[in-house]
């Protein structure tokens, strides 16, 4: 007997992850899409609010379509992530160090050691930022509020 996936989905309540984003979901992206690096925000604005297939726009760039449809969903996958928003909508109410970390963590993707060895800060500190974050982000989400909007109390 031969079934389909989107019924397997469906009795299973888990989403297919083959089946494209809904225009609801390829808008958010491409309004998103601002906040990223212009390589980034191109790749998203292509596959998303143009339409254009992964391979065409590979072959355009000259890579892999295999490793383009990977960098586009990490790229979705981060931007789809509620901290993206968080950090996007708190990180102008917070000192200049933490804004930097966090942007370039969340909105960026970049790993704690980039950014340690880009901004010149050892990665403990970096981890603390990012730590801090979370935890407001944490709190955010407890209370329902979209965030505190409190500066630390420390220095950067």
């Amino acid at each position: 007997m031969i079934v389909s996936t989107a019924l397997v989905a469906a009795s299973t309540n888990t989403t297919d992850l083959r089946r494209r984003r809904t225009r609801a979901q390829a808008q958010q992206l491409t309004r998103r899409a601002k906040l990223l690096d212009p390589p980034d925000r191109r790749l998203i604005e292509d596959m998303f609010d143009a339409g254009r297939p992964c391979s065409t726009i590979a072959a355009e760039l000259g890579t892999d379509p295999r490793a383009l449809r990977r960098r586009a969903r990490r790229i979705t996958t981060r931007m789809l992530d509620p901290r993206f928003d968080f950090v996007a909508a708190q990180a102008d109410s917070w000192r200049p160090t933490r804004r930097r970390v966090a942007n370039w963590h969340y909105i960026k993707g970049k790993s704690l050691r980039v950014i340690a060895r880009e901004l010149g800060m050892s990665l403990y500190s970096v981890r603390r930022h990012r730590d801090a974050v979370e935890a407001m982000f944490e709190l955010a989400q407890e209370t329902g509020r979209a965030a505190p909007n409190q500066r630390d109390r420390r220095g950067d």
